[in-house]
């Protein structure tokens, strides 16, 4: 399951996963994602979350 409120980087991880065979699962966030549980057994919960560095 990738986890992100950002469609684009989800996409991108969605690509590389199921091109090597994966089943993936998509939510936009938190409680998307408990949604998605409904009793199936995830193996492995990709949560992205990239924060810009500033430089000073």
């Amino acid at each position: 399951m990738i986890v992100d409120d950002s469609a684009s980087l989800r996409q991108v991880v969605r690509i590389a996963l199921r091109g090597a065979g994966l089943e993936v699962i998509e939510a936009s966030g938190s409680q998307d994602a408990l949604g998605h549980l409904d009793g199936k057994k995830i193996h492995l919960v990709i949560r992205c979350s990239l924060k810009a560095v500033r430089s000073s």
